[in-house]
């Protein structure tokens, strides 16, 4: 009888699952592949960006914690560090030296340049900069180079260069074509070469401004262009009405061609988790996936430009064109509708060529009306008291009476015991006379 028990019990985890595979959180079945050592915080954020975009998965390990043993069982390294890259050149691990620290590689000879105006070319595209201090450029290399890097000094050289299991990069770029020609050297050498640019909008969140989120989608599907809503999970409070609303709006987002991807979740430092993160994660997808939303994964996840960013690029061509890796360009929500038209009109000064990250989700529109929930607020305390209104308020009112006349007698006793007291003050100091 225990083992029937048992068994049943294990028959119905197995058939929640299954039903649960439309919104459950896996884990990520795919290991590390690639090693990433550097100490520099704001370099790591921007190397790991690099790595996902070249459509890998990158194990993080600081420069002080990093042994040879380190190497096992990954298939590339990437590294601002020297020892490291000299380990898995040995060991037969593709390896990517970034930066000026890392040893130069046989066969590749380096100058240092002050000071500069340079421009940096990949493909179609260039974009120019001031460089202040000193960057390292290479003058003479074998192998396969990428980009192209023209200094004011005179200096013509590749932006990296792909030699025989390895790469090198001696210039670290913080912004613009920069990020991107390092993207892309990554890719090529990964193996993963793409390129499609993508519109994303992020930071919406449930409170966010609902009509702006509707009109954002339909001002893009107007224009023609293909839009990815980045949404940020929610766990709790999911059976309110804000939620339905807040669903509605991302249904009707999903009508206009719209993609709605879920975003990392937003974990404050020092926080008390009382519930583990997948089981939260979970709890969100289903909430989501109950309430018609179709969600879509973003992966792997596109290298992330501003528009400010894209704005210092050029193009040889009237039309933009596409980065030889996949690109998103990102707007948070937009405040206003004038912000919106702003940005459409900044996208189409640019010819810019979106691509679809999905296709467009096909709901109908008697469905999405049938399910219109109310727009206006939602009083969250119910009204049935509302008939005791006027009897507190007549209740005031007789307060205050009381309070007024109270203070009106009090200041009256006050008189008349001022003139008393006047009066007998002044007759013993007529009869002591």
């Amino acid at each position: 009888m225990k083992r029937l028990k048992i068994l049943a019990a294990a028959l119905v985890v197995v058939q929640l699952l299954w039903a649960g595979l439309p919104f459950a959180v896996f884990a990520d079945e795919q290991e590390p592949s690639v090693l990433l050592i550097c100490g520099d915080t704001a370099l790591q954020k921007e190397l790991l960006e690099s790595i996902q975009a070249a459509g890998q998965k990158a194990q993080l390990v600081k420069p002080y914690a990093y042994t040879a043993e380190s190497l096992t069982g990954v298939s590339y390294m990437v590294t601002t560090e020297s020892q490291p890259f000299l380990d898995a050149r040995e060991a037969g691990i593709f390896a990517v030296a970034v930066g000026e620290k890392p040893e130069v590689p046989p066969d590749i000879q380096t100058v240092l340049i002050e000071d500069t105006r340079a421009t940096l070319r990949l493909g179609e595209h260039s974009q120019s900069f001031f460089e202040r201090g000193t960057m390292r450029v290479i003058t003479e290399y074998t192998g396969q180079p990428l980009g192209e890097l023209q200094t004011g000094k005179g200096t013509q050289s590749p932006f990296g260069v792909i030699g025989e299991g390895f790469a090198y990069v001696p210039w670290v770029p913080h912004e613009g074509l920069g990020r991107v020609a390092l993207s892309a050297l990554l890719s090529r050498c990964f193996g993963s070469e793409a390129g499609s640019l993508y519109l994303l909008v992020n930071e919406i969140y449930a409170y966010s401004d609902l009509s702006l989120i509707m009109e954002t989608a339909d001002a893009f599907h107007d224009a023609g262009i293909p839009l990815i809503l980045e949404v940020t999970p929610i766990y709790d409070n999911l059976d309110y009405p804000a939620f339905e609303r807040y669903a509605y709006a991302l249904r009707y987002a999903q009508t206009r061609g719209a993609t709605v991807v879920l975003g990392e979740p937003v974990v404050r430092p020092y926080e008390m988790i009382r519930e583990p993160l997948d089981t939260k994660m979970a709890r969100a997808r289903k909430a989501l996936f109950d309430a018609g939303i179709q969600l879509r994964e973003l992966e792997p996840q596109p290298l992330s430009l501003s528009m400010e960013e894209l704005e210092t690029i050029q193009s040889d061509t009237r039309a933009f064109g596409a980065f030889p890796v996949n690109t998103a360009v990102v707007y948070p929500l937009f405040e206003s509708s004038e912000a919106l038209a702003e940005a459409v009109a900044a996208v189409e000064r640019k010819w810019l060529d979106f691509s679809a990250y999905y296709p467009a989700v096909s709901l109908r529109e008697d469905i999405l009306e049938q399910t219109r929930p109310i727009m206006e607020p939602y009083a969250y305390r119910e009204k049935t008291a509302a008939s005791l209104v006027k009897a507190f308020g007549s209740a005031n009112v007789v307060l205050i009476a009381v309070v007024g006349v109270s203070a009106a007698v009090f200041v009256l006793l006050l008189a008349l015991s001022r003139r008393l007291y006047r009066r007998k003050f002044y007759r013993n100091m007529h009869t002591k006379e």
